[in-house]
């Protein structure tokens, strides 16, 4: 049973497989016990839209924060390792970045590893409150595992990897800082194929779909 929804990603496992991670780890309340991913074979589309497609059977992977409970909008899945991270979202930018175990267990919950605090402040962007800038609400690597954003209502932080460091090396450096148009509530951002062009989306009506060239 789901719970909230908030975020999705994508890789291939050894064999080249396409799969979907879909991240129900939304906490307004602060009150969930535990969380979970559902990792899923990418389902090859139907020829019309007007059909249905059930996916294969989900593996689900509960995790458990190591110190209390959090809300959060942004999972990331690393290209390569495969290994699921989570960013937390809250009110004044504070945040921090959870690993999943990477060796997963299925069927009880996993203590997720903290691997990096993390601090967005407000900032001015036109048409938004300066606090928008703080809460995260998307993040994603590119398919070559070689950059990395994260995002909130307002802004774009993205950062590159170097081959071979590690994540919390990696967020301990500063951020190119991207100020994409003005969207109503940014929710959603992916890496095309080619690595460097950023594709994002907001809730709320109108919803079009942004391309950004780095």
């Amino acid at each position: 049973v789901s719970f909230d929804w908030e975020d999705m990603s994508t890789a291939k496992d050894a064999s080249g497989q396409p799969l979907l991670f879909i991240g129900d780890i939304g906490d307004n309340l602060n009150l969930r016990p535990s969380i979970q991913v559902y990792q899923i074979a990418e389902p090859a589309l139907p020829a019309t839209a007007d059909k249905e497609t059930i996916s294969a059977e989900p593996k689900v992977w509960h995790g458990s924060y190591p110190d209390g409970h959090h809300n959060a909008e942004a999972l990331l899945v690393h290209p390569k390792t495969l290994r699921i991270y989570v960013v937390t979202k809250t009110a004044d930018g504070h945040c921090a970045v959870y690993a999943f175990p990477e060796v997963l267990a299925e069927g009880k919950p996993m203590i997720l590893e903290k691997i990096i605090d993390l601090h967005f402040p407000s900032r001015n962007h036109l048409g938004k409150r300066p606090q928008d800038a703080c809460e995260t609400t998307a993040g994603c690597f590119s398919p070559d595992g070689g950059r990395l954003s994260i995002a909130t209502y307002s802004f774009i932080h993205e950062w590159h990897v170097t081959p071979g460091e590690s994540l919390k090396t990696t967020l301990q450096n500063e951020a190119h800082l991207i100020e994409p148009p003005l969207a109503p509530q940014m929710e959603s951002l992916c890496y095309d194929a080619d690595g460097e062009t950023l594709w994002f989306t907001s809730e709320r009506l109108p919803t079009p779909l942004y391309q950004i060239k780095r």
